[in-house]
């Protein structure tokens, strides 16, 4: 049949075959069109050879086959090459050859399919020209089908099977997709091992067909062949669930899915010990600073503190005193021996006697010293032998007296020894700071059966917090934002809070966005920015928003203070162009000062700027009763908005008002001819303005303060009152030689329930009398806290400072007075061991925030440290009505800890939130 259609075109054929062949001719000079001729002439062969089969009477399987060619496999008998169905796979290979695979040209002979494999080698050639050989060899392909490939189609339908279709009158087995037509069955070439890679080709026995090869099979355990390669896709790491798939470092592959082992996480593309990675402690991304070390996921001082100066397992330790580390890692002290000066001796109030340590006071053998036995009926009390135990002492044990509510030796009974360091108290072996309650070591502060007092239980609901119960919404809390960001910082400098109960907040931030609670969220900027919000007093923020800069803002530098109304007044640095609710300021000098007011819901009511040709900054803001605005810092400038304030030498002070409505009403210089400093300002209800300056060695000059001049020795700190149209009133100054006296902050108590107060905190270093008493630092710079009448003069002084000679800076920074006058104070402590009023608070490494209490006579009320490793610093406090204290700062402690509890930060540099109920 195919030769009878052939015979239609046999007039076309010559004349294809001659025009191939002059097209041949022609190309065959031109080395570039090498493989075109290759195609060219497989064609022409083509032809040929169909005229050549078509006048035999035997028709062998014809396969076309360039004369170039490798060997040709999978040889199939064809009829009708017009009825091309299959396609040719082109695998090209960049070497010195080409080979060209046609993998499965399916040809249709007599009803049947049948298909063949065909190589053409040539030489060297490029992308370009074998598509284009390509293209025009399939136009050629495709006239030579139009013009003489043309059959009369027979009718079969209604006699073919189920299983097979009509095709142009012949009945024609029906294949699935994928599947090749071998005979009578449908195969898949890929897979069947009769027909691996084409009909008939049988594997032999015991090998499969992969891809259309027959391979050994792969063994049970690897049951899965990749690349060649026989693996198991549930436990290889390189093919762990399909061959393509490759764990990550560390991961290993189970049940087909890659996983970390055991004790690991995945972060990033690497498994980690969470517990000592640095880059990862605790989680994935946070990061222990150079000097920390990952401890169990916490990171740690690398350098340990004076007090505990060695490192053992990872803890800081003091091996002169640890019982379990006494003179090296390791050596713990045996039962009964206490270490002292780094070696183990004999436990206080207990003797050695011949290797034994003994209690002289009550053991028969020893009573009263070594040796010292008792004779027959007598025992042994309080060091003297005698005929029986006094009342006080009533119990015998091992031949003396002894009071076991009381005997650390024979606690609740004989022999019933308390490990070092525990006391006992009722009975019970007890650490210092907790008490026996039924049979149970306690803390009163925090213990909801025992809270304040042994029996004395909260109610259902409640908690037990510095001894009282308290609802869980009225108890204290600490809460912390930032982001995870080990260069971010997000800080905050000041809190005030409203007659309303409104809580303000300002402060700054760098590297990236980060959010308080219900939403707000400061957006990631091109440099740093201040930012102000407002929090409710549960610690639940309001709203809040970024104040961006174009240049430098030093976030130490932002202040606010509140109005009688209940608005935000806000102050601070900036170079550059500011924009505070989308009104922008620019400055004209290397920095200026903006201020502002912000109702309750963060609308801006005005904004203006305030400064002069060179550098400024402002410290503190208070507004009065009338809603007069009063900035307070430090200046290079001679003039401020072109007011004339003059220059007396390099940073002098000065103090600004604003009105109401934010127009400037005066601004004027303080200062000597060294570098001044004004850090804080507040008012009384009398409409007078009080003001701090720090004044540097003035040398043989003076700082004036409008008709008042001071002299420094050294570093000397100068209060100043002012009425409201600016005149100086009186100055008190606070000097002595060597001596630092630098105050930070400035509040005063307006008498709500007693007198006018001024409050002063800050540093000192050096020796000076202060009222009646001399206060003197112990090598370092202290915590100072002074407290005045109204006309200046020192009502009391407290100095926290550390308890061993060193150089370490502890600061009073912020100061917040209750309705009642009580006042709260608190500031951050490098020392290991900070004192106030002979109490006492440790350090955890770092700089550590503190937060005490004092009445209006100077009694210390409560003193409490927290923090963590690293530095915490106090920034603001405020008291609210209800006289609970609000503390905000920033940290940047991994672990922090407040009042007895344990918080985990974001792990950079974030902003604490606390509240301190009354």
């Amino acid at each position: 049949m195919f030769c009878v259609a052939w015979e239609g075109v046999s007039r076309l054929s010559p004349m294809v075959s001659r025009s191939m062949s002059r097209v041949v001719s022609m190309l065959s000079g031109i080395s570039r069109q090498r493989n075109l001729l290759l195609v060219l002439v497989s064609l022409q062969t083509w032809v040929e050879r169909i005229n050549s089969w078509c006048g035999t009477t035997e028709k062998e399987p014809l396969c076309f086959q360039s004369p170039s060619a490798g060997r040709v496999t999978n040889y199939a008998d064809m009829s009708r090459p017009h009825q091309v169905v299959g396609h040719s796979l082109w695998d090209i290979h960049r070497a010195k050859t080409i080979r060209i695979l046609v993998k499965t040209t399916q040809i249709l002979v007599h009803g049947r399919q049948r298909s063949c494999t065909q190589h053409l080698e040539g030489g060297e050639m490029t992308d370009r020209w074998v598509w284009r050989s390509v293209v025009l060899g399939c136009v050629v392909l495709l006239m030579i089908w139009a013009q003489g490939c043309v059959e009369r189609v027979l009718p079969c339908e209604g006699v073919c099977k189920a299983s097979e279709r009509c095709v142009d009158g012949v009945c024609v087995l029906q294949c699935m997709e994928g599947l090749f037509r071998c005979g009578s069955v449908c195969v898949d070439p890929w897979k069947d091992t009769q027909h691996c890679g084409g009909c008939g080709e049988v594997c032999p026995s015991g090998q499969r067909c992969v891809d259309g090869l027959c391979e050994e099979p792969c063994p049970e355990l690897r049951s899965s062949r990749c690349d060649g390669i026989c693996v198991d896709l549930k436990s290889d790491r390189a093919h762990c669930g399909s061959c393509t798939r490759r764990c990550a470092p560390g991961q290993i592959c189970f049940l087909g899915e890659c996983r970390c082992g055991a004790g690991l996480t995945l972060c990033g593309e690497r498994c980690v010990d969470t517990s000592t990675q640095v880059e990862h402690c605790g989680s994935c991304g946070l990061s222990c600073e150079e000097t920390e070390r990952c401890i169990e996921g916490l990171c740690v001082r690398a350098d340990c503190p004076p007090v505990t100066p060695i490192s053992c397992y990872g803890g800081c330790t003091d091996l002169k005193t640890n019982h379990f580390h006494c003179g090296s890692c390791g050596k713990s002290c045996a039962s009964g021996l206490i270490c002292a000066s780094a070696t183990c001796q004999c436990a206080e109030g207990m003797t050695d006697c011949d290797g034994l340590c003994v209690d002289t006071k009550h053991t028969r053998a020893h009573c009263g010293g070594c040796g010292n036995a008792c004779k027959e009926g007598q025992v042994c009390a309080d060091g003297q032998c005698v005929a029986s135990c006094p009342a006080a002492t009533s119990t015998l044990c091992y031949g003396g007296c002894v009071d076991i509510k009381s005997n650390a030796l024979h606690c609740g009974g004989c022999g019933q020894r308390c490990e070092s360091g525990l006391l006992c108290k009722q009975g019970v072996c007890c650490q210092e700071r907790r008490e026996a309650c039924g049979g149970l070591c306690v803390d009163l502060q925090t213990h909801r059966e025992h809270c304040g007092g042994c029996g004395q239980a909260c109610a259902s609901g409640s908690l037990c917090e510095l001894g009282q119960c308290c609802k869980a919404s009225a108890c204290s809390f600490a809460a912390f934002f930032g982001n995870t960001s080990v260069t971010g910082s997000e800080i905050g400098t000041r809190i005030r809070i409203a007659p309303q109960g409104h809580v303000y907040v300002i402060g700054g931030y760098v590297t990236g966005s980060w959010s308080l609670s219900n939403g707000v969220t400061f957006p990631e900027l091109p440099n740093s920015a201040h930012y102000i919000a407002r929090f409710d007093q549960g610690g639940e923020a309001v709203w809040g928003y970024p104040i961006p800069f174009q240049q430098d803002g030093n976030h130490e530098f932002v202040c606010l203070d509140v109005g009688p109304g209940g608005d935000m007044y806000v102050a601070g640095m900036f170079s550059g162009t500011i924009s505070i609710a989308g009104q922008q300021l620019t400055s004209s000098g290397d920095s200026e000062i903006f201020v502002a007011r912000i109702t309750s819901a963060g609308r801006l009511l005005w904004a203006k700027s305030l400064g002069g040709n060179q550098y400024e900054f402002a410290a503190d803001l208070a507004v009065d009763a009338q809603g007069n605005m009063y900035v307070v810092g430090s200046t290079l400038s001679t003039s401020m908005n072109g007011v004339s304030i003059g220059s007396r030498g390099r940073l002098d002070g000065f103090l600004a008002r604003f009105d109401a409505n934010g127009k400037l009403a005066w601004v004027k210089g303080y200062g000597g001819t060294n570098q001044d400093f004004s850090f804080g300002v507040d008012t009384d209800t009398q409409g007078n303005v009080y003001m701090i300056t720090t004044v540097d060695d003035t040398g043989s000059g003076v700082a004036r303060f409008g008709s008042f001049s001071a002299k420094s020795s050294y570093r000397a700190g100068v209060l100043s009152m002012l009425d409201a149209s600016g005149t100086t009133k009186w100055i008190k100054v606070f000097d002595a030689a060597k001596t630092t006296i630098a105050f930070s902050e400035l509040r005063i108590y307006n008498g709500r329930q007693g007198p006018m107060r001024i409050y002063l905190g800050g540093r000192f270093e050096g020796s000076a009398t202060f009222g009646t008493q001399t206060l003197t630092s112990n090598g370092s710079q202290d915590a100072l806290l002074l407290a005045l009448d109204g006309s200046g003069k020192v009502m009391w002084s407290k100095l926290g400072q550390n308890k061993m000679p060193g150089k370490y800076v502890d600061v009073a920074w912020a100061i917040g007075i209750a309705d009642d006058g009580t006042v709260h104070v608190g500031g951050y402590f490098e020392s290991p061991i900070f004192t106030l009023d002979q109490q006492e608070l440790r350090s955890a490494g770092g700089a550590d925030g503190w937060l005490a209490r004092f009445s209006p006579q100077g009694k210390l009320l409560s003193l409490y440290g927290f923090g963590g490793g690293a530095d915490d610093k106090v920034r603001g406090i405020d008291v609210s009505a209800k006289g609970e204290t609000f503390v905000i700062g920033n940290t940047t402690s991994r672990v922090f800890t407040f009042l007895n509890k344990a918080y985990k930060t974001f792990g950079g540099g974030d902003l604490f939130f606390l509240r301190v109920k009354k």
